[in-house]
């Protein structure tokens, strides 16, 4: 583990004690590779001279309301533990149902429904 580029206890409470943690670093990488593939899907979508994408709903109020909601202050020290925070997002994300059905034209269909608002939400709950 990259030491520069470690969470350090003046962002996360239990910094010190996930250092070498081999789930939360597990965690941390699949993260990591989910947001590079969003970016990714999110750069061949969004045409080059559009600053924000438009979505039915705004992701950044739902995200500034959960945190009005929790408490959560920009530039605080977290307590959130990414082993517990980063499974119950995609659990959250999976549950996300907009299309019905099991077979798998309704399962293609609810993916391409809910990609976009679940890359957008990823992309935007980091920073």
């Amino acid at each position: 583990m990259d030491p520069e580029r470690s969470l350090g206890p003046e962002v996360l409470e239990q910094a010190n004690e996930i250092a070498g943690d081999m789930e939360v670093q597990r965690y941390l990488d699949e993260e990591w590779e989910q947001l590079l593939k969003d970016r990714s899907f999110l750069r061949s979508v969004v045409k080059e001279d559009e600053e924000m994408m438009q979505l039915p709903i705004n992701v950044q109020r739902i995200l500034e309301t959960a945190r009005t909601t929790f408490r959560i202050r920009e530039g605080t020290i977290s307590d959130l533990h990414p082993a517990e925070v980063i499974p119950q997002v995609q659990g959250l994300l999976n549950r996300l149902l907009v299309v019905r059905g099991n077979d798998p034209i309704s399962r293609e269909a609810q993916e391409n429904a809910t990609l976009l608002f679940k890359a957008q939400l990823r992309s935007r709950s980091r920073v």
